[in-house]
């Protein structure tokens, strides 16, 4: 397809690959490639990985000389059993120009890594860090797509350059692949902020999706990636509750303005804005706090005691990651409601901040009822806690020893 003359096309000088560059990681954290196992060479410069073997692949499948990619490379100074004479001081950004035998990768300007300092480098055709000269070519555009999981609008950044970090820019949690069958390992996620990556390696360009959707086009070649990440193991309401304290459409729509009101020549400063947004104004937490509300697997729970029952609820006192918490079982909770993830909302906001509320770690799915349980903080001193759960209005429960839940029992 052709885009030499897109005005939204984010890399004008490139042409897109005809065949997939599959030599460059999705996360920077790996050593060896996932499409051949050969362990990864690194540029030059920024340390940047890439597959010498893969490499090699690609240029042989690359029949027409157009320029796909924007990469920097030079010669070793080696004597090269291919070439007739040493390419000494050789010096080209084509890479139809790399010799397995002679040739080194300084650097590629659409690959983004945490080893990069010097951010000018995605801004001109050359930077000695640091000679900035002027902007490139490379644009970010933004949109509006329909989340699957409340059928609202959630934001999608198109940036031109490849994302090759292995920890969400938010929150730091160690991004996970999304797999499909072509196992192209193009598509990350965080799970904590769910926040999508989908690259497309044709053009090295990654859309950086704030929810979940199910589809992602490449806003160059117009290549549709389609998302299935696998969340059955879980309720989509629950989902729907943990998207809804992450991300906050108003800060999503700060996002957006900066993107039009700042000419972005550089990923540190996006990166730099969405962090302090989405992880400070939309938290207003620290990190440790933002993560006490998630999905627990079930089989993390150890140790359950039943120590009480009444009314809704069982309440059993179990051990997560090495300490005492409470577990709530809701009786009859398989089929939750739109009034449960209210209910989950106003327990999480009274929590905001509130020693005297009971912290709620999480939730999870007991596997043989299918009954939903509360994962709360472990309260052993007598104190007075307001607490807010399902089909129950707000109310004070007393907690002597244990969580003295005792007037309760049946």
């Amino acid at each position: 397809m052709n885009t030499d003359n897109d005005p939204f096309d984010t890399t004008q000088k490139l042409k897109s690959s005809p065949v997939p560059v599959l030599f460059i990681p999705l996360k920077d954290n790996e050593d060896k490639c996932n499409h051949c196992g050969t362990e990864y060479s690194k540029s030059l410069k920024y340390n940047q990985k890439y597959c010498k073997n893969c490499l090699f692949r690609y240029i042989q499948n690359i029949t027409v000389n157009n320029k796909y990619l924007n990469v920097h490379l030079s010669t070793n100074n080696s004597q090269c059993i291919k070439h007739k004479t040493t390419r000494k001081d050789f010096y080209t950004t084509s890479i139809q120009e790399w010799c397995e035998y002679c040739s080194e990768i300084l650097y590629f300007t659409q690959v983004v890594t945490r080893n990069i300092y010097c951010w000018h480098i995605f801004n001109v055709e050359h930077c000695e860090l640091c000679n900035y000269r002027r902007l490139s070519i490379y644009q970010v555009s933004s949109g509006w797509v329909e989340s699957t999981l409340n059928k609202k609008s959630i934001l999608i950044l198109y940036l031109p350059w490849w994302d090759s970090y292995s920890q969400c820019i938010v929150c730091y949690e160690e991004l996970k692949y999304i797999y499909q069958e072509s196992k192209s390992y193009c598509q990350k996620w965080c799970s904590h902020c769910f926040i999508v990556y989908n690259g497309c390696r044709y053009c090295l360009t990654t859309n950086m999706i704030f929810g979940i959707t199910d589809q992602s086009q490449c806003k160059k070649c117009k290549r549709t990636s389609f998302i299935r990440i696998d969340i059955t193991d879980r309720n989509y309401i629950i989902e729907e509750f943990l998207a809804s304290i992450r991300i906050d459409n108003k800060n999503l729509h700060l996002i957006g303005n900066y993107k039009n009101r700042n000419t972005i020549g550089y990923p540190s400063g996006l990166y730099s804005f969405i962090n302090k947004n989405l992880r400070l104004s939309l938290h207003k937490k620290t990190i440790k706090e933002i993560e006490e509300v998630k999905w627990i697997p079930y089989s993390q729970i150890t140790d359950l005691k039943k120590i009480a029952e009444g009314g809704f609820s069982i309440i059993y006192k179990a051990t997560w990651e090495g300490i005492d918490v409470a577990v709530k079982k809701l009786h009859d909770s398989q089929n939750i409601s739109k009034y449960f993830l209210n209910e989950l909302r106003s327990l999480y906001q009274c929590n905001d901040g509130n020693e005297w509320v009971i912290g709620c770690y999480g939730f999870t799915q007991d596997p043989i009822t299918k009954e939903y349980m509360l994962i709360l903080n472990y309260a052993e001193d007598s104190k007075v806690f307001i607490v807010r759960i399902l089909y129950i209005e707000i109310f004070i429960v007393e907690i002597c020893y244990y969580l003295n839940i005792g007037k309760l029992e049946t």
